[in-house]
């Protein structure tokens, strides 16, 4: 388990906020083939506008 994953990263703001973990969100998210291991997915897009390589799934463009 890599501490910078979405799990450890919604415990983390959980403890801070004083609220329950969020898990059941990841485990669907996971549950349908979403990255559990990225907050904005795995880096696999290239950015139209520069072509800056490995951008989040999740991102539309670089910047």
């Amino acid at each position: 388990l890599h501490y910078t994953s979405y799990e450890p990263w919604e415990g983390m703001r959980a403890f801070v906020q004083k609220r329950p973990a969020r898990y059941a969100e990841l485990r669907r998210l996971a549950a349908e083939g979403g990255s559990s291991e990225f907050l904005w997915g795995p880096y696999v897009q290239d950015c139209p506008g520069c072509g800056a390589e490995g951008i989040p799934a999740a991102f539309a463009y670089c910047g």
